[in-house]
């Protein structure tokens, strides 16, 4: 996790300073107690986000629902190609999916071998 840390923290000294890359956008910032300011939220803030889109092994544990009233629920997954009437078979599979609560199955079970699930992004924001 410390690679993806620290490619965040690049990314995010390019996008501040974007003609400079992340080394020389720490010999920018004057005094160490700056660097360490800025170099420390950029690395916190991809700790962050690191955290926040986490894939979960359906070994680990499968969806739980809210409350009671839910049915299903969409979640992005990542699983196997099993259909043998297929060509795609064995192939790797990426897409969202729907996950019903009662008999704790996704709706493309059939067809794919799903192996983790993670939580949909929260929609964009209007303006």
């Amino acid at each position: 996790m410390t690679k993806e840390i620290e490619l965040v923290a690049e990314v995010g000294a390019k996008a501040r300073y974007p003609q400079t890359d992340y080394m020389t956008f720490l010999d920018i910032v004057n005094s160490d107690t700056d660097r360490l300011i800025y170099e420390t939220g950029f690395k916190d803030c991809a700790q962050w986000m690191a955290t926040r889109n986490r894939w979960v092994s359906v070994d680990e544990r499968l969806p739980e629902p809210e409350n009671r009233t839910i049915i299903s629920k969409s979640f992005i997954v990542y699983g196997i190609w099993t259909d043998p009437f297929s060509n795609l078979k064995g192939m790797p599979y990426c897409d969202t999916c729907r996950f019903f609560y009662a008999s704790k199955r996704w709706s493309e079970s059939k067809r794919i071998n799903i192996t983790h699930w993670q939580e949909l992004p929260s929609p964009p924001q209007e303006k």
